[in-house]
């Protein structure tokens, strides 16, 4: 079956009411008291006791023992093998097959139209 038809009627119309107004009260004035005044004792004069004197007794003498006397024996001598006498097999003699023969269509003769 058909569904129904339904109708509202018409939605009613609100207002708000004014805002209120608000108003405040002056702020107060604050004022600092004077800052007071400091004053400082005079700062006491200090002086140093003298530095102690020190004396060093001589620095001791040393003298090195004579340097050691070192001897070498003498230098083996080394003699070398005799170098390897090293041959070769005769190098292979490579022969070229011939070129091929080219042969060209001639040449397509181009005559241009007159001008």
């Amino acid at each position: 079956s058909p569904a129904p038809t339904v109708q509202h009627s018409p939605a009613p119309i609100v207002q708000n009411s004014p805002a209120p107004t608000v108003q405040h009260s002056p702020a107060p004035i604050v004022q600092n008291s004077p800052a007071p005044t400091v004053q400082h004792s005079p700062a006491p004069i200090v002086q140093n006791s003298p530095a102690p004197t020190v004396q060093h007794s001589p620095a001791p003498i040393v003298q090195n023992s004579p340097a050691p006397t070192v001897q070498h024996s003498p230098a083996p001598i080394v003699q070398n093998s005799p170098a390897p006498t090293v041959q070769h097999s005769p190098a292979p003699i490579v022969q070229n097959s011939p070129a091929p023969t080219v042969q060209h269509s001639p040449a397509p003769i181009v005559q241009n139209s007159p001008a």
